[in-house]
């Protein structure tokens, strides 16, 4: 299982589990929907945040990665001269 499926069904997971607890409460229609709204644009927000992390994650991987790169060649250059 792929990080990006594991955090697929953690979130799938959340938004069911919230919207169980929303739907089985006792509250009028419009105080739920108002509710579900909430919890949506939480999730949302969430998830906006996530996808952010993982913009900076890829960015930081992608200058590590040409870093050990330019490390490579200059030793390579350096072992044949």
């Amino acid at each position: 299982m792929t990080a990006k499926s594991t955090v697929a069904i953690a979130i799938t997971a959340l938004a069911a589990g919230a919207a169980l607890g929303i739907l089985f409460a006792p509250d009028s229609g419009a105080a739920t929907r108002k509710k579900i709204v909430k919890k949506g644009n939480d999730l949302r927000d969430r998830l906006t945040d996530l996808v952010g992390k993982g913009e900076e994650l890829a960015e930081d991987l992608k200058k590590q990665a040409n870093d050990v790169t330019e490390k490579a060649k200059h030793a390579a250059r350096t072992a044949t001269s």
